[in-house]
């Protein structure tokens, strides 16, 4: 299998299967029975010429109640495509319950594309800590099948970055600002996204002036504006 990252120190870990999109249709309509339980934006909700970067900042909730084997994610990501199956590349972090009284915590990449579906674990990053926020940025670089993840701190201006190459394809054709799990018993402790941006290929950073309501039951949707959104479950 070829190389698929140039990461800086991190543990790799290869995803069998993609997790955070496993449902995604391109249309706001509710999910039937989804396996994975989405809340949270998506600039357009259908496939377009996007920018190439999207950028948000997340704070760090609890995320409790989790069943053996299921997690809580909170991310941002560029879509590939949707149909027929959905590609992106995400970034964000992760809560998983490993075992009856065993959790990890950590941030991750995940890439699912025509090469494969690979996560990986960015062990060099600090676990997030509750009540902070950490702007994660995702973004394909220049005219190249390369993209490039960045996570920083807000209040510290640490930064962690990235880059993830080949990725085939490659053209942004969506973003996406969400939270992920994968059972409606899980609780998010309000989760609150703010600061959605993108930039074109030319020009300067700018707030989405759109967005794509999702909200599967039992999970609740507050809409703030077009960049800033909560979400918890109902």
């Amino acid at each position: 299998m070829s190389a698929k990252a140039v990461l800086q120190h991190y543990f790799l870990y290869l995803g069998v299967l993609a997790f955070v999109f496993a449902c995604v249709v391109p249309s706001a309509m509710a999910y039937p029975s989804p396996e994975v339980w989405h809340v949270g934006y998506r600039f357009k909700g259908y496939e377009w010429d996007a920018p190439p970067l999207t950028s948000g900042e997340i704070l760090a909730v609890k995320i409790t109640n989790l069943p053996v084997g299921g997690f809580g994610a909170e991310f941002m990501a560029i879509i590939l495509r949707y149909e027929p199956t959905t590609y992106y590349v995400a970034c964000g972090w992760m809560k998983e319950r490993t075992g009856l009284l065993t959790t990890r915590v950590y941030w991750f990449v995940e890439i699912v594309d025509d090469i494969g579906a690979e996560r990986y674990i960015l062990a060099d990053v600090p676990k997030p800590e509750i009540g902070t926020w950490y702007r994660v940025d995702v973004l394909k670089v220049y005219s190249e099948d390369k993209y490039q993840t960045i996570i920083e701190n807000v209040e510290t201006l640490e930064q962690w970055s990235y880059f993830i190459e080949p990725v085939r394809p490659s053209s942004p054709r969506d973003h996406w600002a969400m939270i992920a799990t994968t059972d409606d018993s899980i609780k998010i402790g309000t989760s609150h996204f703010r600061e959605l941006k993108y930039r074109p290929t030319r020009g300067y950073t700018q707030y989405w002036y759109t967005h794509d309501p999702v909200a599967d039951p039992p999970y609740v949707l507050e809409e703030i504006s077009h960049h800033e959104f909560k979400a918890w479950r109902g």
